[in-house]
């Protein structure tokens, strides 16, 4: 472990990150505070002495390999190689189930991630089932997690966006902040380090019903993602985004809901 006597600040360079701090990231000991710290870890040693622990000590080998072949990739690949080497040398029945639940709650963030990919890989799940399985990571309190949740869910709404809104809307009423914000990132239309959702920069307005729940909401989290879903949307559809701001705030012309309007007209303004 890396010793501080107080909450350790985040590395913002990886200059910052001593090596001390690397072993530390790397052996799952001390989880990440930033961004750089996550793209620092090294994968493979990670993947040496996380998984043991979790029940995959035979399969470990094979999977430290595909986390050996894919150094010098993005992390986000090396993050999906991985994953997938997990998913591939999973056991089946319950020593399986048993390696997802201990992954899921492991204290270092970069395995969760691990584990919120490795389910949503289900094979022939449902999408309620899937939206459900991805709940747990949403509310993650570290947020680099939060982030995986929505970017794994992504894809599976897609195929079937009219059901996914349907399925998310109640999350959109949740008293979780987590929660709420989830269900707009991962229906962006732009999103970040993600595919666009080409339908929705044509369409915006299929996902109207999620973002009326939130225009006012009291967390400044969520609002920042309904302001960017918006700033996504006036990139192919500012006439949209206009309109709809003019309603949200004839409707409930708020401090919150003025800031959102502004937030999602960045672009166009």
């Amino acid at each position: 472990m890396v010793p501080h006597d107080k909450p350790r600040k985040g590395a913002v360079r990886l200059a910052d990150v001593s090596p001390a701090l690397r072993r530390a990231l790397s052996r799952g000991e001390e989880p990440t505070r930033t961004a750089i710290e996550w793209m620092a870890i090294e994968m493979p040693t990670l993947v040496r002495c996380t998984l043991p622990e979790v029940g995959l000590r035979r399969e470990t080998p094979r999977i430290a390999a595909a986390a050996d072949a894919a150094e010098g990739l993005g992390i986000m690949e090396r993050t999906r190689r991985i994953v997938d080497a997990i998913h591939e040398a999973l056991p089946s029945g319950e020593r399986g189930e048993r390696v997802r639940r201990r992954l899921a709650e492991h204290p270092m963030d970069s395995v969760r991630n691990w584990a919120c990919c490795l389910e949503l890989k289900r094979p022939v799940v449902s999408l309620k089932r899937r939206i459900a399985a991805t709940r747990p990571f949403a509310a993650d309190p570290h947020m680099a997690v939060r982030e995986f949740a929505w970017m794994a869910l992504r894809p599976h709404l897609v195929a079937d966006l009219e059901r996914a809104f349907v399925l998310l809307k109640p999350w959109t009423n949740d008293e979780d902040a987590f929660i709420r914000r989830c269900a707009i990132e991962t229906t962006r239309p732009r999103g970040v380090w993600c595919s666009h959702i080409v339908r929705l920069k044509e369409a915006p307005e299929l996902g109207r019903a999620l973002l009326d729940a939130v225009n006012a909401d009291e967390s400044l989290y969520v609002r920042k993602s309904v302001g960017n879903w918006l700033n996504d949307a006036a990139k192919s559809r500012p006439d949209w985004v206009r309109q709809l701001g003019r309603e949200w705030l004839a409707g409930s012309p708020s401090p919150r809901t003025r800031w959102i309007v502004r937030h999602g007209l960045r672009s166009i303004r």
